[in-house]
């Protein structure tokens, strides 16, 4: 799912570029699903093209053929130079099997600098085979939603699914759509339901760990069957529009810039997406809350996002990894695609600077953060409430770990 999206292949690198550039014309072929790679990385490619002599070729596919068509390149021995695919070691070895399809990363300097959590999802067996560089705290799911429509039609934020659903009725009443949900894309819809995790766990504690040992499945959880049942409800009454079957995400931003819908199910970084598109619309126009199915009230914060890169086993891995060395640049080389929503706070830090502090909680939420991670079996979905972050008594401040282990104070 594209989850959050773990592409990224760099595109710039001003490093050593006279030992790189190749005598020859060299063309490295770049494949990543619809909406993985932004503008600003086209104009890093071209930059590193200049610099190198290496041209970056970018096969984009449509977002619902993506995986399939990339588990029969990977299978039969096809894929490009450098894939983008899903992060989370189940993904890496049952997707991708990486170790026989993707190049040992562990040696690139820029290794020391991920943070642990986001690099564990990129690892197996104590080796690297990806690379992120997307935001994984500013790209977490949460409704965002126009305020000017809410205040017009006397709403207040919605903390409970009977609130949610009440909001969207009432909206049903006026020529705004409730929510925007793209389900052509495939993958989006289906937020609903994993990001929900932390809740599924709170609601019945030990579910993630009877789930991977096979001793409980989703049907039977009452939770789970609550959320699909809920969000099944909202389609049935209309709350996604009449076109939700046909709609796509990249009209995300227009269908919240123009104001003919009232939610969207989006990023942290919504709000500046919509203003990068639009820049007459103020980020300050919409404000956002936790999706509340099944009177969830937990932020699902997770290291694992669809926008990760990797190189396949061909014999470019030199020129391929100086692609994914961008990092190792000029700050000012790589502002054009630290510009980009969703890519401002990456977990890479720069050279010499220190590692950051947990992200501060947000009043009134519980924060839950939620490696994905464990051995091929049916724990895709409901890993991300296996390890799950929670808040200790000042939520903007103390941040556990629900295995035990503690990044803030015990």
């Amino acid at each position: 799912m594209k989850k959050l999206t773990f592409i990224v292949v760099a595109l710039l690198v001003l490093l050593t570029a006279g030992s790189l550039a190749a005598q020859e014309p060299v063309t490295l072929t770049y494949m990543a699903s619809q909406g993985w790679v932004p503008d600003a990385e086209i104009e890093l490619g071209a930059r590193f093209e200049e610099e190198t002599g290496i041209h970056v070729d970018y096969q984009i596919v449509p977002s619902d053929q993506y995986f399939t068509l990339l588990q029969t390149r990977l299978n039969t021995g096809e894929a490009t130079d450098i894939y983008g695919g899903q992060s989370g070691v189940t993904d890496l070895i049952v997707n991708y099997n990486v170790e026989a399809n993707a190049v040992d990363l562990s040696g690139e300097a820029w290794v020391a600098r991920m943070d642990p959590l986001v690099l564990a999802q990129a690892t197996v067996n104590g080796k690297v085979y990806g690379l992120t560089l997307w935001d994984v705290t500013g790209t977490t799911w949460v409704v965002n939603y126009n305020k000017t429509i809410f205040e017009e039609n006397n709403l207040s934020v919605p903390s409970t699914y009977a609130e949610f659903k009440s909001v969207c009725e009432t909206l049903l009443g006026t020529d705004v759509i409730p929510v925007f949900e793209p389900v052509a894309s495939g993958w989006h819809h289906v937020l609903w339901f994993p990001e929900l995790g932390p809740r599924y766990e709170e609601a019945t504690p030990g579910l993630a760990a009877m789930l991977n040992a096979n001793e409980a499945t989703f049907a039977d959880d009452p939770t789970m069957l609550a959320v699909v049942e809920q969000l099944n409800e909202l389609y049935e009454l209309g709350c996604f529009g009449d076109n939700a079957l046909a709609d796509t995400t990249e009209f995300t931003t227009e269908a919240l810039a123009t104001g003919q819908y009232a939610m969207a199910l989006t990023n942290l970084t919504g709000p500046q997406a919509v203003v990068q598109d639009y820049p007459e619309v103020s980020a300050d126009s919409f404000g956002f809350f936790v999706m509340p199915l099944a009177d969830n009230q937990n932020l699902n914060i997770n290291p694992s996002r669809a926008d990760q890169v990797h190189l396949f086993w061909l014999g470019t891995h030199r020129r391929g990894k100086a692609v994914l060395r961008l990092p190792d640049a000029p700050r000012e080389s790589a502002i054009p695609h630290r510009q980009q929503p969703g890519h401002a706070h990456a977990p890479l830090r720069r050279v010499g600077s220190e590692p950051s502090a947990q992200p501060a909680g947000i009043p009134g939420v519980i924060p839950g953060r939620a490696p994905r991670h464990g051995l091929p079996d049916r724990r895709e979905l409901c890993q991300s409430a296996v390890d799950g972050y929670r808040s200790g008594p000042d939520r903007n401040v103390h941040w556990r770990y629900r295995a035990g282990r503690s990044s803030g104070e015990d």
